[in-house]
């Protein structure tokens, strides 16, 4: 009995352990391929696939018409650490005074005038609070030449959140924040819990 638990003892202390996430360990151990999943699949990076609105301006309830885009928060600091990981400036820059949203993978081949900042509008709620409006649009182009759209969102009354600077805010409720963008015929609608928003367990917006 004793030689078959130390047996089983052997064989689970060589089986290889589970890798950290990247937002879970040093921005010095990073790899790029850590850098590449914050900025595509991480709790600051959401893959959503974009609406079509009819002519009446409702979400078009047909089957899905566009490629998947990410949404992703650009003013959080794993976020800005993992472009410049990869080589790139980050699109925020380090002023804490906004929010800032970005939407990539756009087709490269849309259209330039789909993406004026006059034809982009969006909205940021915190939980039930009222929603606030982007301020301002910047419509850039990542690495690979995609149409990369950010939306500003100054942090005003509405959108801060309460906890912060608290020691445990987020285990007790679940905060999040909902974010809608729309360009021309497009709507696009994405959800970050902060929850799940920690860098080394600290919020990072």
């Amino acid at each position: 009995m004793k030689l078959a638990i130390l047996c089983s003892f052997m064989v689970l202390s060589t089986l290889p352990r589970i890798a950290a996430q990247p937002w879970e360990k040093p921005i010095e151990k990073w790899s790029d391929a850590d850098a590449r999943r914050v900025l595509s699949a991480s709790p600051w990076a959401k893959r959503t696939t974009p609406k079509l609105r009819s002519a009446s301006g409702a979400p078009d309830r047909g089957p899905a018409m566009l490629s998947k885009v990410t949404v992703r928060w650009e003013s959080a600091m794993p976020v800005k650490q993992a472009h410049r990981k990869r080589g790139s400036a980050p699109v925020a820059d380090d002023g804490k005074s906004y929010y800032a949203i970005g939407i990539a993978g756009f087709r490269p081949d849309a259209s330039e005038a789909q993406f004026e900042p006059s034809a982009a509008e969006a909205f940021l709620r915190y939980c039930d609070r009222d929603p606030a409006a982007a301020t301002s649009v910047k419509i850039l182009r990542d690495a690979d030449g995609h149409p990369l759209i950010v939306f500003l969102f100054p942090i005003v009354e509405a959108i801060r959140q309460p906890g912060i600077f608290r020691p445990f805010p987020i285990a007790f409720r679940p905060n999040k924040f909902h974010f809608v963008a729309r360009i021309g015929p497009i709507e696009i609608r994405q959800t970050f819990s902060l929850r799940d928003m920690l860098y080394l367990k600290h919020l990072e917006l």
